[in-house]
């Protein structure tokens, strides 16, 4: 008579183990989902403005997305830096004397400019790209806004003073005013 633990081959069965135990059930309990082909997704062309502090990874980031998405990345410094060597005769001339004389001057190069070099770098993205990758900028939020009047001529601004006024709304009582505190926050994000 075989021993209650041996196989039919005559070898002794070895009890699982806790971690296979544990692996059946997760595999049972949340089986992997199906892999669904990257040719069945939607595809649109990313657009995409990575922003966070300074030697924060930004430009980094930027270069995978490039790397693996086929993005052109765009970068605020280096379209100031061709503007001020830029030499006179083309199209932006206006722009470039104006980012040139911000320059020397020593003043930050104007929201107006800085949108404008911007818009201009974005409609010349290179057709074969999947997309375009702003590194760090916008800096602001009224950048952010300008950028967005400019490319599809609408402005959230302009829009929110012609819309009428809610008053007394149920549904949507005024938010509670928020106390923020004055200094700079060390961290963008905790977890614990």
């Amino acid at each position: 008579s075989k021993a209650e633990n041996d196989t039919e081959d005559g070898a002794a069965q070895v009890p699982p183990s806790l971690a296979e135990i544990v692996q059946s059930v997760s595999a049972i309990a949340r089986p992997p989902a199906p892999q669904q082909s990257l040719s069945e997704c939607v595809s649109f062309p990313l657009q995409v403005c990575l922003l966070g502090k300074r030697c924060s990874g930004k430009t980094g980031q930027a270069k995978l997305l490039s790397e693996k998405f086929n993005v052109e990345v765009i970068v605020f410094d280096d379209l100031v830096a061709n503007a001020a060597a830029a030499e006179s005769g083309g199209d932006n001339d206006d722009l470039y004397r104006s980012v040139r004389e911000s320059l020397e001057s020593g003043a930050d190069v104007s929201d107006a400019d800085s949108v404008a070099l911007i818009a201009n770098a974005l409609r010349q993205v290179d057709q074969e790209k999947q997309g375009w990758v702003l590194d760090g900028w916008p800096e602001t939020v009224a950048q952010a806004q300008l950028l967005h009047k400019e490319l599809v001529n609408f402005s959230l601004e302009e829009e929110a003073q012609q819309a009428p006024e809610v008053t007394g709304s149920k549904l949507y009582p005024p938010p509670l005013p928020v106390e923020r505190d004055a200094r700079p926050a060390l961290f963008d994000a905790v977890f614990r």
